[in-house]
């Protein structure tokens, strides 16, 4: 993410229509008293509690109508989405995380959940119960035309739910309808 950047976003795409949801999850703007580099890892910070939210079913994320969050740099000029930095789905039983690029990366493992800038979220900091709920799969690094992703599985206790392991890695149904559950 550039020095340049002066507004991030959080956008969801519907999962049954595919389109953008009309209006953003958040945006933020670099007020000028905060420098380039803070605001950058305030606005990653932010995105991983969206995206602890997200994996974890909390709201917005509660309706299990959403397909996948983004975060956008420059966002909401000229009515448009801005550069995306990164992006967040499911896939099966497991969480995909695409980065744009190494510098977006190292951004993301070096900065921790923070939820400050939103004073209505009384979840609290969501790490602890995703790494709970979640475990750490893969890493694939970005290349010349793609994104790099970190792919995190839902952890199942497979003879509470009677899931196959077969299921566990394919169906997309998963994702959603055993999240819900208590499953650790």
């Amino acid at each position: 993410m550039g020095l340049s950047i002066s507004s991030c976003s959080v956008w969801s795409r519907d999962l049954e229509s595919d389109s953008y949801l009309p209006q953003s999850d958040w945006i933020r703007y670099r007020r000028n008293d905060v420098d380039p580099i803070t605001f950058q890892e305030l606005a990653m910070s932010h995105f991983k509690h969206s995206i602890y939210k997200f994996a974890l079913v909390k709201y917005p994320y509660n309706t299990k109508n959403t397909k996948a969050i983004y975060l956008y740099a420059d966002s909401g000029v000229h009515d448009r989405l801005g550069i995306r930095m990164m992006k967040c789905e499911f896939k099966g039983s497991s969480l995909y995380i695409y980065f744009r690029n190494e510098k977006v990366k190292q951004l993301w493992n070096n900065t921790d959940e923070k939820f400050e800038w939103f004073t209505k979220d009384s979840n609290g900091p969501l790490w602890q119960n995703f790494n709970d709920k979640w475990e750490f799969s893969k890493l694939e690094e970005p290349g010349y035309v793609s994104f790099g992703k970190i792919v995190w599985r839902k952890k199942y206790r497979y003879k509470k739910n009677g899931i196959t392991s077969n299921q566990h890695v394919n169906n997309y149904g998963y994702a959603y309808n055993y999240i819900l559950e208590d499953t650790i």
